[in-house]
């Protein structure tokens, strides 16, 4: 609890002092964009994805380390419902140069003795794959179902056997953050999505096509 304290003290005095703002909501605080930015946001090119970063680091030690390499236009930290971080993090820079030069000096940088992280290019998927569904059920029920419990969908469409079985589904949304958001609801309902089985969910592979496997059919 004290920690949890001098925490929310450090990021009033950080916000204050930066003067950006902060929102949270669906389980993800966001920080910024600048108060003087002007125009559109920069491109999906410029936002990288940085992991294993310690539990009890926040906005202010983030945009202390990352600050060094570009301007920040937004940094997207994941929480979870304790109040700590999930141990990743988005961070969005004003440049396509600026997110290259943090991939490239700042992947494996040593947070301190023994920690490093990891910093890799943002990938701009915008599909989650699910197999192992029940598999006589019907289409509408699906979709209904993918529709009710998450946002921002674009299209759902099952892919089913020659036989009418359920082969796998593609659930394509219109952002890269509403599929992230997507499976971070889908995955903990796995087991209670639908009835009697416990479906898989993962990033769809971008080769995925109905081309690729033989006597698929696509419903929507």
């Amino acid at each position: 609890m004290k920690d949890q304290m001098e925490s929310c003290l450090k990021l009033l005095k950080f916000m204050a002092d930066s003067q950006l703002t902060l929102t949270q909501i669906n389980g993800q605080r966001k920080l910024g964009p600048p108060t003087e930015w002007t125009g559109p946001p920069p491109s999906p090119k410029c936002e990288i994805f940085v992991g294993s970063i310690p539990r009890d680091y926040y906005e202010p030690e983030i945009v202390r380390i990352f600050g060094t390499v570009g301007k920040i236009y937004e940094l997207r930290l994941m929480m979870d419902f304790s109040g700590t971080n999930r141990g990743y993090c988005f961070i969005m820079y004003t440049t396509e140069e600026e997110a290259a030069r943090a991939v490239k000096e700042l992947n494996q940088f040593e947070i301190y003795p023994g920690k490093r992280i990891g910093v890799v290019a943002s990938i701009n998927n915008c599909r989650l794959y699910m197999n192992q569904l029940p598999q006589n059920m019907d289409t509408e029920t699906i979709v209904r179902r993918i529709y009710d419990i998450t946002d921002d969908v674009d299209n759902v469409a099952v892919y089913r056997n020659s036989d009418g079985h359920i082969n796998y589904v593609l659930v394509s949304y219109k952002t890269h953050r509403g599929a992230a958001m997507g499976r971070r609801r889908l995955v903990p309902e796995s087991t209670t999505l639908f009835r009697n089985c416990e479906v898989n969910v993962e990033w769809a592979n971008p080769n995925i096509t109905p081309s690729n496997v033989v006597g698929i059919r696509k419903h929507f």
